[in-house]
C-alpha cells in the first residue's frame, strides 16, 4: 500500500468513527461513542500528518498531535492546526480522558456533552481537512 493510499485508508476509518459514534449516540451508549468520536479526530490528525510530514508518531494525544500538525505544517494548514488546538483545547482534553476512561474505568459520560463533543469533531475535521489540502 502506498504513503498516499494510507492516507486515504486513515481518512476513510476516521470517517468510520464518526458515523459509528452518531449511531453509538442513538443508542446511549456515551462512553463507546467518546471513544469512537477521540477515534476518529486521531485517525484524521494521523492522517494529515503523513500526508504533509510523511509520518506520525505513535500517540492518542490528540493536543500533541495537533501541535504536530502546527509545527510541521506550513501555511494554512499550521495556522489552522494552532488555531483549533486553542479554540478547543479543553474538548480535545476531555477527548484524550475519554481514549481510556471509556475502555478500562466505569464511568458515565453525559449526553449533552457527547452531543458538543460530536460536533466539535465534525468541525475540527472538516476544518483541518479543507486547510490542509
Amino acid at each position: 500500500m502506498s504513503s498516499e493510499d494510507f492516507v486515504q485508508f486513515l481518512a476513510q476509518k476516521a470517517d468510520r468513527f464518526l458515523i459509528t459514534a452518531k449511531l453509538q449516540i442513538d443508542e446511549e451508549f456515551y462512553d463507546l461513542a467518546t471513544f469512537s468520536l477521540q477515534q476518529s479526530l486521531e485517525l484524521t490528525l494521523k492522517s494529515i500528518l503523513l500526508s504533509s510530514a510523511g509520518d506520525y508518531p505513535r500517540s492518542h494525544s490528540l493536543r500533541d498531535l495537533l501541535k504536530l500538525a502546527f509545527e510541521s505544517s506550513g501555511g494554512n494548514c499550521g495556522e489552522k492546526a494552532y488555531f483549533l488546538l486553542n479554540q478547543y483545547s479543553f474538548q480535545l482534553n476531555m477527548l484524550e480522558d475519554a481514549y481510556a476512561t471509556s475502555r478500562y474505568f466505569q464511568k458515565s459520560f453525559d449526553e449533552d456533552d457527547v452531543k458538543k463533543l460530536y460536533e466539535i469533531t465534525g468541525v475540527i475535521t472538516d476544518e483541518l481537512r479543507h486547510a490542509c489540502k
